[in-house]
């Protein structure tokens, strides 16, 4: 359990490197290998920015908000100004955003991103799903691993 591993060979600067790639969805908390490896790494993170305020986030589910009289068209609600951002703001903020590390490098370059990031995935399709599944696939859509529940 906890994912497939692998390598690559790619040419960076003329030179050919070997490295290493693990993509999966997560597994059970304390027994995924992916969860492992992430932590042994420097815990990148992509941080987009707001287009009203420019402050910078990750994002997050509980930031995807739905009006009762509107369910069908959600809005991503800035933590730090309130603002109420549109899907169509989402390309403007992927094409601003950057890797954050929040660990110290130690030779070890990880990665964590979830669903909200797709550009082919609407918030309005994926969220009503995400708020009715249980357990491993709840975690999918955050991309964390999970903790059974009891």
């Amino acid at each position: 359990m906890g994912g497939k591993c692998g390598l690559v060979r790619a040419k960076v600067y003329g030179k050919t490197r070997t490295l290493s790639k693990a993509f999966i969805a997560p597994r059970r908390r304390g027994s995924s290998k992916i969860e492992s490896r992430y932590q042994q790494s420097d815990q990148r993170k992509f941080y987009v920015p707001c287009p009203e305020c420019d402050t910078f986030k990750v994002l997050g589910w509980s930031q995807v908000k739905f009006e009762k009289e509107l369910p069908e068209a959600p809005y991503y609600a800035c933590e730090h100004c309130e603002a109420k951002l549109k899907e169509s703001d989402k390309m403007w903020m992927l094409a601003h955003g950057e890797w954050r590390s929040e660990a110290a490098f130690n030779g070890i370059a990880g990665f964590h991103i979830n669903e909200l990031y797709s550009p082919w995935v609407k918030h309005g399709k994926t969220k009503p799903k995400a708020l009715t599944l249980q357990g491993c696939s709840d975690a999918k859509k955050t991309g964390d691993a999970w903790h059974p529940k009891a």
